[in-house]
């Protein structure tokens, strides 16, 4: 019955989901101590996509995430580089589009998951879809599957990476 609810309230939102799983096995098989670390490369990947929806709607746009992150230094540095050279981590890398973030305002803002509900949300969002991805396994992710963005008629989120 609740997880309902929390489902009618998303859809009512008119929320548009977008994400990337990042599987860390294959990232450090295939870049070893090259490989960024995985909290970096999926920002990197979803900020990079959610900048160029912004551009497509002429908006600017925040992006807000859970201060818990053990990372945060990390990741707030990376954005500043990625404001200097883009989003993508080789030639190879499939992180999306390369993206100077212009649409993206400041930097990405960390507040603690208590004192937001939108990032409750969205770490179960995260742990729904990371069941499914990593394990096969949630019996919840039909429930947010029509949620995700779309390109034209194939589902593009959330992305993958590396990819299989």
């Amino acid at each position: 019955m609740v997880i309902a609810s929390v489902f009618d309230l998303v859809r009512a939102s008119n929320a548009m989901l977008m994400g990337t799983v990042v599987r860390k096995r294959p990232l450090y098989s295939n870049f070893g101590e090259r490989a960024e670390h995985p909290l970096v490369y999926e920002l990197g990947a979803t900020v990079a996509r959610f900048d160029h929806q912004l551009t497509e709607w002429g908006s600017p746009g925040q992006v807000v995430a859970d201060s818990e992150q053990t990372e945060v230094k990390r990741v707030v540095g990376a954005v500043r580089e990625w404001r200097r050279r883009g989003t993508k981590f080789s030639p190879k890398a499939r992180t999306g589009f390369d993206s100077r973030l212009a649409q993206i305002l400041n930097t990405i803002h960390f507040v603690a998951d208590e004192d937001s509900p939108g990032v409750q949300l969205a770490d179960w969002i995260s742990n729904i879809t990371l069941g499914y991805h990593e394990f096969r396994r949630s019996e919840t992710y039909a429930g947010i599957l029509p949620l995700w963005r779309r390109f034209g008629f194939s589902r593009q989120e959330p992305v993958i990476l590396p990819a299989r």
